[in-house]
């Protein structure tokens, strides 16, 4: 008996200095009890060729009008191992379609190219809205993480058929600037037939000719008075009110500068950052273009402009541009600034938006104003939001 007991403690004694060696695997420790963090690996799911996917299905019928168009950046924790977060862009877009070809077509066009690019629909509701049809897809993909497929949802796409344009919530005014040099896209830009202000700039080799045609062509026509910046490496032109002139002299400089743009009925800056933030440059200035009945916008070259303040104050109508369209001149890039800027318009009730004269801005303005309509707002002369 004494045996016996003997060889089970010499047993439990060996099973113990085993187990204190290693040699039987134990339960494995949870992520945080060793005292390590975690790894958690950065993954990015690209999501432009679903992007395409959408644009070409869309295109196959023509004509469409991106009514909204916002993008959210996403990211969620996927279960590992190993353990991953995932980001990506998810795109709300809402679109305005013709009457034909029928919306089933467009939806068979969806799957088709969403198919190609191993993407999906994976929810769908359909109503109706004042009388036009709606449906709003869920579209997604689902790229393997951690080692197994995860479903993402990139776009939410509502596609709208027959609905009438709702009445207008804002209006928009977009100043063209820079005509009187004759330069490309001048004649495109006097062939959009939609209203437009146009500021010409004074002694250029066309000014005069430019003024007189987008006069005749149902434009409005604003001097685009030339002045001088801060930057001295800028020249902004002959004729230009200096921070040098005395009070007569500006008013000469402006009514010699009307002379060469015939048919102004207002006037906006050309440069103008020395200018436009003096006062006593200002005031004879606003008092030469006040005397014969015009009004003023300020093109806003400078945070620091006192312009828009000092004309109130004498009682002359004024506004302020809010927007530059074409910092960067690419057609996408010009149209994303005139969305932002109807956006605006509708949220505030008026904006007043300015680019200028070159190919880019055409080929952006005849493929966005189509979209205004959907937009609720209405484009008007720069005239119809200067206030006294």
């Amino acid at each position: 008996m004494k045996r016996a007991v003997l060889c089970f403690l010499l047993l439990l004694l060996s099973l113990a200095v085993l187990a204190g060696c290693g040699l039987f695997p134990g339960r494995r420790p949870a992520p945080g009890e060793t005292g390590e963090e975690e790894k958690i690996e950065e993954m990015t799911v690209p999501v432009a060729d679903v992007d395409r996917a959408l644009e070409a299905a869309l295109a196959r019928g023509g004509r469409y009008l991106i009514v909204a168009d916002e993008t959210q950046k996403l990211d969620r924790l996927v279960p590992g191992p190993p353990r991953t977060r995932v980001s990506w862009n998810r795109r709300a877009l809402r679109v305005s379609l013709p009457e034909e070809p029928p919306l089933d077509s467009y939806l068979a066009a969806l799957e088709e190219e969403l198919a190609a690019v191993e993407a999906g629909i994976s929810g769908r509701e359909e109503g109706d809205s004042q009388g036009a049809r709606v449906v709003t897809l869920k579209v997604g993909i689902s790229p393997e993480i951690a080692g197994r497929p995860i479903p993402l949802v990139t776009h939410e796409l509502t596609l709208i058929q027959g609905k009438t344009s709702p009445p207008p919530q804002g209006k928009l005014a977009i100043i063209i600037d820079d005509f009187g040099g004759g330069v490309a896209g001048t004649a495109e830009m006097m062939e959009l037939d939609v209203p437009l202000t146009f500021a010409v700039i004074p002694y250029r080799r066309a000014s005069q000719a430019e003024a007189r045609e987008a006069r005749e062509r149902g434009y409005q026509v604003l001097l685009h008075m030339p002045m001088e910046p801060l930057n001295e490496k800028l020249s902004p032109g002959p004729g230009a009110i200096t921070a040098g002139m005395t009070p007569e002299e500006i008013k000469i400089a402006v009514a010699a500068a009307l002379e060469e743009v015939p048919g102004a009925v207002g006037v906006n800056n050309h440069m103008g950052s020395k200018v436009t933030a003096r006062e006593e440059l200002m005031l004879p200035f606003l008092e030469a273009v006040g005397e014969r009945g015009l009004f003023f916008i300020d093109s806003r070259t400078t945070n620091k402009s006192v312009a828009a303040a000092l004309a109130r104050q004498l009682g002359i109508p004024v506004a302020e541009n809010r927007l530059f369209l074409d910092n960067e001149k690419e057609p996408e890039s010009i149209k994303k600034q005139l969305r932002r800027a109807a956006e605006l318009a509708r949220e505030e009730g008026e904006f007043i938006a300015i680019g200028h004269v070159h190919p880019a801005m055409v080929q952006a303005l005849r493929e966005f104003l189509p979209e205004l309509e959907g937009l609720g707002v209405e484009l008007v002369f720069a005239s119809q939001l200067a206030r006294r």
